[in-house]
């Protein structure tokens, strides 16, 4: 979803990533950047023994296996970074059936340049922030907004933070530039990690989440003032890299696996 620089809403863009065959026969078709076909396998059969249409379908942009995460990053997410910037919202989600590519596509690996969106994504945000403020100057108050604290009790705060407790895997960095902030600006980056499950919410860096998630689930609310929507009570980490942002998704990952038993990777 991209959006005017007043915030209102511009367009949905949908976006087509055809997976590597990997040996098997393919059913789908690139005809071109904007269209893909569907064609029938080798023997398939309709249920009717009708004959089989094959089907065309149109993108806004059609990806295949020759291009790489670093194509799909700078024509998908780099606009949603400078609309950040800019202090507007941005809202990207894939969506396909199991094993299809979804989460390669967001977190991809770090071998050779397969980071993926998240990873390039943040890379692209901590260098388009010029004066960063040291950690605990701004305090979130859990409604999409901050206060400010003084430097003692900032202090004291930063006193409790724990050390990393996960190893980043060394990658490739993303390098493509926007346009910065200005450094008469100053700045602090908040991660959150939730996971909406039948129309439950969860925090997923809640360290006291627990298998009981009826009694875990945060409520959505709407700002009396701003009308925006926000997660109330969830866990708002300060952080001053990409790599203690990814941190944060690796632990938010952990508290994922547990609740669910799925695999994710990074």
């Amino acid at each position: 979803m991209s959006a005017n620089q007043d915030g209102s809403s511009k367009s949905l863009e949908v976006v087509c990533r055809i997976a590597p065959k990997n040996g098997k026969e393919s059913c789908v078709s690139l005809v071109d950047d904007r269209y893909v076909k569907l064609i029938a396998p080798t023997n398939y059969v309709t249920r009717n023994n009708d004959a089989f249409v094959e089907k065309l379908f149109k993108f806004d942009c059609v990806f295949d296996e020759n291009d790489t995460q670093r194509d799909i990053f700078r024509r998908c997410s780099l606009d949603f970074v400078e609309n950040l910037i800019s202090g507007n919202d941005s809202l990207l989600f894939t969506y396909g059936v199991t094993g299809s590519g979804k989460t390669f596509t967001m977190t991809g690996n770090a071998e050779n340049d397969n980071s993926g969106l998240l990873p390039r994504t943040l890379d692209v945000i901590f260098r388009s922030l010029p004066n960063i403020m040291e950690k605990c100057i701004f305090k979130p108050n859990g409604r999409n907004g901050f206060a400010i604290q003084t430097e003692e009790k900032a202090q004291l705060e930063r006193r409790t933070i724990p050390l990393p407790s996960y190893s980043i895997a060394k990658r490739l960095v993303e390098t493509v530039a926007t346009k910065s902030l200005s450094n008469s600006r100053c700045c602090a980056v908040f991660i959150s990690y939730i996971e909406i499950y039948n129309d439950m919410c969860y925090d997923l860096l809640d360290e006291n989440l627990t298998d009981e998630r009826l009694f875990t689930s945060k409520n959505i609310r709407i700002d009396s003032i701003t009308r925006k929507a926000y997660v109330e009570k969830i866990k708002e980490v300060e952080v001053e890299s990409c790599d203690e942002a990814i941190e944060q998704f690796l632990q938010g990952n952990f508290y994922f696996l547990r609740l669910n038993k799925s695999n994710i990777f990074f």
